[in-house]
């Protein structure tokens, strides 16, 4: 093996033995999860072909919203492609992402405390670099494999068109020729590692993300080797930068910490501008270990701005270039969005290039930087600005946008038993203006009755409550489908989409304790769930829901569409 000094006896001819076996029985466990169909913990497979090869391997997948979830997967592994191999006539995994791992808070498990009672250091932290990730393994024969998460670049992969990994293993071929190395050295050492390394492929003349990465940036920002095992074990920051040095990659940095509380008094410090080394950067990566077996565990620590404002800026850029005015949909930062918009609309008016580039994800990030030299501001000076609720009505009489009379959807996001009919119910009592239309008295075929009921009694009145549990990102991008294409009475700009969020966290225990409690509580009292039937079938009814339930994501659509957000307490809505 090249000279890398990196040990590569990591496992004993016992352990590789072991390895395999395991490996056989995880493959018999995934194929037996292929079966579920549509069921919470259901794998997907897809059988690919390596570039310039006639080797086939089997990617993995499983729903997104079940990595971390209650149900049971036999891989948390994210990037996960294995084959028979044809001399052994045994399963073996031939890349290996990192395991799914979670942003500080985003659920019950993610919470400070709990971190700090289930994992230990030294804490790495590592920049989290912005741009797609690629996978990098090899066969016994000196082929190199370059995949994203779940593609080995092949077009028509989940309809994409931007091919990801072969675009990033034309940067590896060139990367590796200017530092004269053969690609089948990599390949070579990969192999012996029996290790998967891990980039991520940052390249703003490709695809542009949120943050700048010009020629003299851009490229393969190697910043893990995870070895291919059932199980997730990942190399030392050590390894990989001096892997990283040898074969031309652009370096991670990193850093480390003996205790969490140093780990989050730093984070916390970098938050405060959005940057590490007065850059700015998206956030970091930390890995850990677990107490008690010692395994590797990451986590990371996203700074929300100013990377949302800029994400607000792209978006609601995107959607003026592709509809006008008339469909335009603020969410944070409403007021900042339309002085942006003020800025770009005469340019992009000016330059038909530029607004089809725009929408390819080309141009974004020098707009961006021309509006904000042209304010003398930051990203987190504007934000620490922000006018007054005043301010933003003024703004949007300027731009046309008017605000009266207005008619507002209330759309509840929950699962079963949150109180969502309840609290619709007892607001409609109240306000004698408001109107509710609850899903479960809609005979089927449902279809788009939901929403045509609703504009019904948006005629009449001014609010109207679409009582339904709209657990699921689909489901939510129905009913701004369904109004769009059924709403021929309110002007869209005067029409507006309320979230009720009933379910901040729906791996928190709280939530099925108090949930199960009033379901069974109130018996057959219930439109479809008769707890008459078996208090066992009303679980896995209500156990379902939780599965599939999707956290509402105002970062991207359909969340984004709505103009606001109220976060309801669980804990405080009686039944």
């Amino acid at each position: 093996m090249t000279n890398l000094n990196i040990d590569s006896m990591v496992f004993t001819e016992e352990e590789l033995e072991t390895i395999s076996q395991e490996t056989q029985i995880l493959v018999q466990k995934l194929e037996e999860a292929k079966t579920l169909g549509r069921k919470a913990g259901a794998a997907r497979k897809s059988t690919q072909t390596i570039f310039n090869s006639d080797v086939q391997v089997d990617s993995w997948r499983f729903n997104e919203w079940d990595y971390g979830g209650k149900c049971y997967l036999p891989s948390q592994a994210r990037g996960l492609f294995t084959r028979l191999n044809p001399i052994t006539d045994k399963y073996e995994i031939v890349v290996r992402g990192y395991d799914k791992f979670f942003n500080v808070g985003e659920n019950q498990s993610m919470s400070r405390d709990s971190l700090s009672k289930n994992i230990h250091g030294p804490f790495t932290l590592t920049t989290k670099s912005n741009g797609c990730i690629v996978l990098i393994s090899a066969l016994e024969d000196g082929t190199l494999v370059v995949c994203s998460k779940h593609s080995t670049g092949l077009r028509d992969i989940d309809g994409v068109n931007k091919n990801h990994a072969e675009e990033a293993q034309k940067a590896l071929y060139k990367q590796l020729k200017e530092k004269n190395i053969d690609p089948k050295e990599l390949a070579t050492t990969l192999y012996d590692l029996k290790c998967t390394g891990v980039a991520e492929f940052c390249d703003d003349s490709f695809e542009e993300h949120v943050l700048q990465y010009k020629e003299d940036k851009a490229g393969l920002y190697f910043h893990g080797l995870n070895f291919n095992t059932p199980y997730f074990k990942t190399r030392s920051m050590e390894d990989v930068t001096k892997f990283s040095d040898y074969f031309g990659f652009r370096k991670t940095d990193y850093l480390t910490f003996n205790t969490l509380e140093e780990t989050f008094t730093f984070l916390d410090e970098c938050a405060k501008t959005g940057s590490y080394k007065d850059e700015e950067i998206e956030g970091f990566v930390i890995r850990a270990f677990k107490n008690g077996t010692n395994e590797d565990f990451m986590f990371k620590y996203k700074f929300e701005e100013p990377y949302l404002l800029y994400r607000q800026f792209r978006e609601v850029t995107k959607s003026y270039i592709a509809n006008g005015y008339d469909k335009l949909k603020f969410g944070a930062h409403r007021l900042l969005c339309m002085q942006h918009l003020k800025f770009v609309i005469p340019i992009l008016d000016q330059n038909p290039q530029l607004k089809t580039d725009y929408l390819n994800n080309k141009g974004i990030i020098e707009l961006r930087k021309r509006y904000l030299e042209s304010v003398g501001q930051n990203g987190m000076d504007m934000i620490k600005e922000e006018t007054s609720v005043d301010a933003i009505r003024e703004e949007m009489k300027d731009l046309k946008f008017g605000d009266e009379p207005t008619r507002y959807a209330l759309v509840t996001v929950a699962t079963i038993g949150c109180g969502k009919t309840t609290t619709s119910l007892t607001l409609c009592n109240l306000f004698s203006n408001w109107g509710i239309i609850q899903n479960d008295n809609i005979l089927p075929p449902v279809k788009d009755k939901l929403v045509a009921g609703a504009l019904e009694i948006l005629i009449n009145k001014s609010v109207v409550i679409l009582d339904k549990n709209n657990h699921k990102y689909f489901e939510r991008k129905q009913i701004f489908d369904d109004f769009q294409n059924l709403n021929t009475i309110i002007p869209d700009k005067k029409l507006k989409f309320v979230c009720l969020n009933f379910v901040d966290d729906s791996h928190d225990e709280d939530l099925w304790n108090i949930t199960e409690n009033r379901v069974l509580s109130r018996g057959d009292n219930h439109q479809s769930i008769r707890v008459s039937e078996g208090t066992h079938k009303t679980a896995m009814i209500m156990k379902g829901f939780i599965n599939r339930f999707q956290k509402l994501n105002t970062s991207r659509e359909p969340d984004s569409k709505f103009d606001l957000v109220i976060d309801l307490s669980l804990s405080l809505i009686h039944i």
